[in-house]
């Protein structure tokens, strides 16, 4: 989890943090404090401090006090917010594609009443109009359109007969199915009837509808809502507060104001000068058109591992992502030898609390630059990477859409612009959990048992992307790599690289970048022994100017030595 992550998880609770001096002093309602929110914020209290300090006087930290107004759009054509744009002109290049869709599915064994799912998923529909929002255009511009009437998008599906596999296999193909932004529904669910199995599912979104977080809200809230209206016993959810116009109102007069400016200043000098591609050494040509096809290599670190590796984060006073995107970034470095790394790190973009309970696509990248020497020590890269993610988190309102279109980079149809690779530590949220959950584990989901699909249903939208969480004390995490781009062996054997990294990298963190392992046993026994067995037996009965006069006579115009832009055959060599 990042700072950003952990400073919007406190602030939903209602804890107000701030610096005095070297004091990081808390105000929290009543209750609100838990051992596991005060664990939180002291795994990350040097880092929060610095954070706190850092923002500039500007910054509004006054502003941010002040209660936000809802806003209501009168507008008849509604814009859009920078990234939904972003989202909609890649759709209107390609509709047809999949790769932003964004998918939850499982298995309730114990269920079998589809018709009170439906109810539930009509009254989630009802409850967030950014769910019954489609985007169609007038003249090529499109424009925000939340229908009066909203229409659910829920089929039941026979599925008795059905093999497990049989499911799987259509949960995915579903997941596939192309939306239609200017018309909608932007999400569908589909149940599948098992019989004796009980219900299987799959509800996908859009992603310009639906972010990580609004995926925790949904998973959230369906529970309590089948509870609500099967039950006398809930308290109905307070409606959202605030709509998904308020966070556009907000963004356009944060950007024209003077904090705006200060945001734009921050990422036109970070991003300066000629921007790094990364050249990962691919297995397969690169396509001339960006693809989106996608698997991912999971893994977990061992406990032992895992606990290293947070002592070294204490040790060093950073965070266990700041040390994380860190390590990450060497490996690119080691593939690549490339010094200059841009690393993509999403934030949530509910940077006030109020947005929290809207449903819609506020997450915003932060290009992560870090300027990588071979010979420096890891303790001193991740001093810089440090500072390079409070200051970045500190300027994390300024629009990633926004920064591409003022940077105008050198365009590729092969490459996405400024970030061809991704790095996040997912906080821990249902959502995650229960989507990253191992297949046939049974998860509470409220009072539901729920049996979690991991098919790969999140396709990648860049080269190589890293996510990470912790579940069960221990680091786990996916390799999602582009399926046009590298084969599986090629991402199993960069993730055997990655714990090498990260098991040198705890054992001695004052080496030198260059020289920390990469190989394993395996590799290293290959390359040394192996490879290495080039003796070749030759007659012992003649000299060795013997030898060599006898290959002068069989190839004398052969090249015998070479010698930078020297040449000598062996008949000239004589």
């Amino acid at each position: 989890m990042n700072l950003n992550q952990v400073l919007s998880q406190i602030a939903s609770k209602g804890i107000r943090l701030s610096a005095e001096g070297e004091q990081l002093k808390i105000r929290a309602p009543k209750g609100a404090l838990t051992q596991e929110t005060r664990d939180l914020i002291a795994r990350n209290k040097a880092e929060l401090l610095r954070l706190l300090q850092n923002v500039s006087t500007t910054d509004s930290s006054e502003a941010l006090s002040e209660p936000l107004k809802p806003y209501e759009e009168t507008s008849p054509y509604p814009p859009l917010s920078l990234n939904e744009k972003s989202l909609w002109f890649v759709w209107y290049l390609d509709p047809d594609s999949y790769s932003y869709n964004v998918s939850f599915a499982g298995r309730m064994p114990e269920a079998s009443n589809v018709s009170a799912w439906k109810e539930v998923f009509e009254h989630l529909l009802k409850r967030h109009p950014g769910l019954h929002t489609c985007f169609p255009s007038l003249d090529n511009k499109p424009y925000r359109q939340v229908l009066e009437t909203p229409v659910l998008d829920f089929q039941v599906i026979d599925a008795i007969s059905w093999s497990i596999e049989e499911v799987r296999q259509k949960v995915r193909a579903i997941h596939r199915e192309p939306f239609d932004l200017e018309n909608g529904p932007l999400m569908r669910v589909r149940f599948f009837q098992q019989g004796a199995q009980g219900l299987a599912f799959i509800v996908s979104v859009h992603h310009i509808v639906c972010d990580g977080w609004s995926l925790n809200l949904m998973v959230e809230e369906l529970p309590v809502i089948y509870h609500q209206l099967h039950t006398q016993e809930s308290t109905p959810l307070a409606p959202p507060s605030y709509s998904y116009p308020t966070f556009i109102h907000w963004q356009k007069e944060l950007l024209e104001s003077a904090r705006g400016k200060q945001l734009w200043d921050y990422w036109q000098q970070k991003l300066e000068g000629n921007l790094p591609v990364l050249q990962l050494p691919t297995d397969y040509p690169r396509p001339p058109l960006q693809t989106y096809k996608g698997n991912s290599c999971v893994f977990s670190l061992s406990l032992e591992l895992t606990q290293k590796l947070k002592k070294l984060a204490d040790t060093r006073k950073v965070s266990l992502y700041t040390l994380l995107l860190a390590v990450y970034q060497v490996l690119l470095y080691r593939y690549t030898l490339q010094e200059d790394i841009i690393v993509g790190s999403p934030v949530t973009g509910r940077s006030r609390s109020e947005f929290n309970s809207i449903f819609g696509h506020f997450v915003n990248m932060l290009p992560m630059r870090s300027t990588i020497k071979g010979a420096g020590s890891f303790t001193e890269l991740l001093t810089q990477v440090q500072q390079t993610v409070l200051e970045a988190l500190d300027h994390q309102d300024f629009p990633f859409a926004l920064m591409v279109e003022r940077l105008h980079p050198q365009r590729d149809s092969s490459y996405s612009p400024i970030i061809q690779t991704n790095f996040v530590l997912q906080s821990f949220q249902q959502a995650h959990l229960l989507a990253s959950g191992q297949d046939e584990t049974s998860y509470s989901w409220g009072d539901l048992k729920f049996i979690p699909y991991n098919p790969v249903l999140f396709e990648g939208q860049s080269d190589l992307d890293l996510e990470m969480s912790e579940i069960n004390s221990k680091l786990t995490g996916a390799f999602k790599y582009n399926t046009d781009l590298f084969e599986q062996s090629t991402i199993e054997r960069m993730l055997s690289h990655f714990q090498k990294l990260l098991e040198g990298i705890v054992a001695d963190p004052q080496q030198p970048v260059s020289r920390l392992p990469l190989l394993t046993a395996a590799e290293r026994k290959q390359l040394l022994v192996d490879w290495n067995d080039t003796a070749v037996g030759y007659p012992d009965d003649k000299c060795i100017h013997q030898l060599f006069e006898e290959q002068v006579d069989k190839t004398p115009d052969a090249v015998a030595v070479v010698f930078e832009q020297q040449k000598l055959t062996y008949s000239q060599l004589n």
